[in-house]
């Protein structure tokens, strides 16, 4: 499902960076590297392999760093039990609607 890919994409990015404009560029380039539609709005140039690896570079570095340190491990814990109560409660009110 796109729509939750996206929310995955944006609740990962969100972890990773905390800054507003460099959050928007690795979510650009994660969703890129998953196939997701970036919009009508968005600029749909090519994206540098570079800048591919760079986002994945960084994806990377913060599962390393939530794996092997004690800090870090408590953080991504709570984080990813957070997220998947978010996306939980959402499942709850999209269930009984009908289109």
């Amino acid at each position: 499902d796109p729509e939750v890919a996206v929310r995955r994409v944006e609740a990962l990015a969100e972890r990773i960076e905390p800054e507003p404009a460099e959050r928007a560029w690795l979510t650009a380039r994660l969703g890129g590297l998953i196939g997701l539609d970036p919009g009508d709005d968005v600029d749909r140039s090519p994206v540098p392999a570079s800048e591919s690896a760079a986002a994945c570079a960084r994806v990377l570095s913060h599962a390393a760093e939530a794996l092997y340190t004690p800090e870090g491990k408590r953080k991504a814990v709570s984080a990813a039990a957070k997220s998947r109560r978010k996306e939980r409660r959402g499942e709850r009110r999209g269930r009984g609607r009908r289109e």
